[in-house]
């Protein structure tokens, strides 16, 4: 019988390294009182000081309800195995990740602990009953994998052993969030767990592109991050995570019979002591002056997001199949896990299972790999017509919904401000005539709501917007059908611009042609710091058709907007406020914060004053209307020309377009 969540005061945590350190912090932080124990007193002492400088800063911040003083009398330290477990309610062992070394532990923790103390481990991807092989009541015993680092990340996975108590679990579980966790229950003992073995796949398939000279490193990231909207490319998110961990964790499973080669790519890191960020140099070099990884956006249609994600979303559904965890569950874990803009299932379910299916079974023909093979769920699903978004079902249901794609806009309202965000994260917001449509019915509700004095427009997921979606234009790219569509956009800038209420535009990340378009339509453009921003229409074989040739020259002079256009090139936000492009530019950590501030200031302004203020400022500048047109027009008869036949082709066929002036 273990103890009761309400019976569990006194934590006892086994290790005051990376992740032990962490998980006394916050069982401290939420009012537990714990011991940190380790073998040397140096350890304890490096530990401690972690402790203090992060609580320091948490107290800084504001969010502690508590003293320093007040948390840190909760945590005491001790080199004795036995002083630190012999009157605990709950040890957390985070020692290193060694299944020979946690088992002797164990061993001894079944000796030492109380009957009722509940043991839980740290480990990442080494099953629970494996651990617990030395305990004689091996029901207390229960996987509890906190995220690095710890105080910061959300996710806990809560692991059952083959003999784990429910009472432990729901123990657990209750403890997970009285420390302020999300959990994620695995009801099956499996190495890997949710996190680390889908992890895997999709290391492994973006290993094995690179490896068979498919793709470069480089074009694997910017595919995951600028198309598919994930917060890191696959080697980015290695150097971060340690070259040396995920080799560890890829040698685990395949000792335990999981399906996978440890990647000779990695190996080569870890050999010559490339390990990531944490030595200066892992896939990228990192320095003070550059601490992130330099990945171009214009490398990302060198490869398909889809097949670099297939593989993940196969484990995914397997794990689903097998009652493993829930769907909901996966995708959890995997947006406060990985920090996935949403959950892989869910992006799987947008994409289209066809789609997905359809690029597993290219990857088995040109690998040869059984983990490639779709699995039986996922062609259930598949054969069943339940595609996704697009039939009302796939892993979710989408039926009962008015609108199966949940719209292009998301509305939220905070106080008298209304936040419309562009929700399209999976193409990097790029616009097509839905979102259109969305944003001039949403925009015009809040004309008439008199409770909305001031609309921000954001972006979802990695980006503000990367401009018009091309694939709308299709096969037919005659100047009339164009013209209709770059119309619509207009007349959507347009309703921003006569809008009796202030529109801010929250840009992060990338506002590229028509997204900078967008944000040039709104009163005030407020930036983070690493977000970029160009008119890249150039590139193309065409120009800016929504109203950029006119809005970029009032904002920074014909010299400066010729070179912009003409270059197509893709400027920072700093250089975008030094021309006046932009109105001020924030750390990316505060920007949402800030724009927050800046509109509910302005919220409280009187609104006839503030909409009189809009027209007569906007009544300053040259009709916009008839530049508009000549700019429309001339966007529309480029598309008659071979030009940008040429450049929409060399787009869709992921290479460099030749242009030849007809």
């Amino acid at each position: 019988m273990v103890l009761p969540f309400e019976h569990i005061h006194r934590i006892a945590v086994l290790g005051a390294g990376t992740m032990g350190h962490g998980i006394a912090e916050v069982s401290a932080i939420a009012g537990y009182d714990v011991v940190v124990s380790d073998l040397d007193q140096r350890f304890l002492d490096g530990g401690m000081e972690k402790i203090k400088r992060s609580v320091k800063k948490l107290a800084e911040k504001g969010t502690l309800k508590e003293s320093e003083n007040a948390i840190l009398s909760r945590i005491s330290y001790t080199t004795s195995l036995q002083d630190a477990v012999e009157s605990a309610d709950m040890v957390i062992e985070a020692i290193p990740e060694d299944a020979d070394l946690k088992r002797a532990v164990y061993a001894e923790l079944g000796r030492l602990a109380g009957p009722d103390c509940i043991l839980a481990t740290n480990t990442s991807s080494i099953p629970i009953t494996e651990i617990a092989a030395g305990v004689a009541n091996p029901t207390r015993v229960v996987g509890l994998h906190f995220f690095n680092p710890v105080v910061i990340m959300k996710l806990v996975e809560v692991i059952e052993g083959d003999e784990t108590s429910k009472a432990t679990v729901d123990s657990v579980v209750a403890f997970s969030k009285k420390v302020g966790k999300e959990v994620v229950v695995v009801h099956q003992d499996i190495p890997g767990f949710i996190v680390n073995r889908i992890l895997v796949r999709f290391m492994a398939i973006s290993s094995m592109f690179v490896q068979l000279k498919f793709a470069t490193m480089t074009e694997v990231d910017s595919g995951l991050k600028y198309k598919a909207g994930l917060p890191m490319g696959a080697f980015e998110l290695a150097d971060y995570i340690g070259v040396d961990v995920l080799l560890d964790v890829e040698k685990a499973l395949a000792r335990r019979g999981y399906e996978i080669d440890p990647s000779p790519l990695f190996e080569e890191r870890v050999a010559s002591k490339a390990l990531g960020v944490k030595s200066g140099k892992g896939f990228y070099s990192y320095s003070a002056g550059e601490p992130r990884a330099h990945i171009p956006a214009d490398l990302a249609d060198k490869v398909n997001f889809v097949d670099l994600l297939s593989p993940a979303i196969n484990e995914a559904a397997l794990l689903v199949s097998q009652h493993i965890a829930t769907a909901e569950d996966v995708d959890k874990a995997l947006v406060l896990g990985l920090g996935f803009p949403k959950g892989l299932l869910k992006m799987a379910d947008e994409w289209g299972l066809d789609v997905v299916e359809e690029s597993l079974k290219s990857l088995y023909l040109m690998m040869s790999k059984e983990w490639l093979v779709p699995c039986e769920y996922l062609s259930s699903l598949v054969s069943g017509g339940h595609l996704g978004v697009k039939t009302g079902r796939g892993f979710f249901d989408y039926s009962s919904t008015k609108d199966a794609g949940a719209g292009t806009i998301k509305e939220a309202k905070n106080g008298s401000v209304l936040y419309l965000t562009l929700s399209r994260p999976e193409k990097l917001n790029a616009i097509n005539p839905e979102t259109l449509s969305d944003l001039a019915d949403k925009l015009e509700a809040a004309k008439s709501d008199p409770g909305v004095r001031v609309i921000v427009l954001k972006g979802e997921g990695r980006a503000f917007s990367v401009g018009f979606d091309l694939a709308t234009f299709g096969a037919d790219t005659s100047p009339d059908r164009v013209l209709g569509l770059v119309r619509r956009f207009h007349s959507v800038n347009s309703q921003i611009e006569g809008l009796p209420k202030p529109v801010i535009a929250s840009m992060h990340g990338y506002a590229l042609g028509g997204g900078l378009e967008l944000a040039l339509a709104c009163d005030i453009r407020l930036a983070s710091a690493t977000s970029k921003l160009g008119q890249t229409e150039i590139n193309l074989g065409f120009i800016p058709g929504a109203g950029g040739t006119q809005r970029v020259t009032r904002l920074v002079g014909p010299g400066r907007a010729k070179k912009l256009i003409m270059s197509g090139e893709t400027i920072s936000a700093k250089e975008a406020e030094r021309i006046g492009l932009v109105d001020a530019v924030f750390d990316d950590s505060k920007l949402d914060e800030l724009v927050e501030a800046f509109a509910s200031s302005l919220a409280e302004k009187p609104p006839l004053a503030i909409a009189a203020a809009k027209k007569a400022i906007n009544a300053a500048t040259y009709p916009i209307t008839e530049g508009s047109e000549i700019e429309a027009k001339s966007f529309a008869s480029l598309f008659a020309t071979q030009d940008v036949k040429e450049g929409l082709s060399a787009f869709f066929e992921k290479r460099k377009p030749s242009f030849k002036g007809k």
